[in-house]
């Protein structure tokens, strides 16, 4: 397959190839990890766990992201209850 890459002129050399299909599957892994975070979202929305967004809920996020960073803490490490 990388041969025929290579001769039909799409790419000047095997690395060329292989770089690309190396650069296809990075985009596809974060693809899947992103569909899996939204369909986490939309199982939550199906739960009825949703919140609307006012001026008071961004400004409890904001400072949420605040404390959460100075404390050195990754997002990942925030309670998602």
């Amino acid at each position: 397959m990388v041969r025929k890459k290579v001769k039909s002129g799409m790419y000047n050399n095997a690395s060329d190839v292989v770089r690309e299909a190396l650069r296809i599957m990075e985009r596809e892994e974060v693809l899947g990890r992103l569909r899996a975070e939204v369909q986490i979202g939309l199982d939550q929305l199906d739960r009825g766990k949703w919140e609307e967004y006012t001026d008071y809920t961004m400004e409890k996020l904001r400072r949420g992201a605040e404390d959460t960073s100075r404390l050195g803490k990754s997002i990942r490490d925030v309670d998602k209850s």
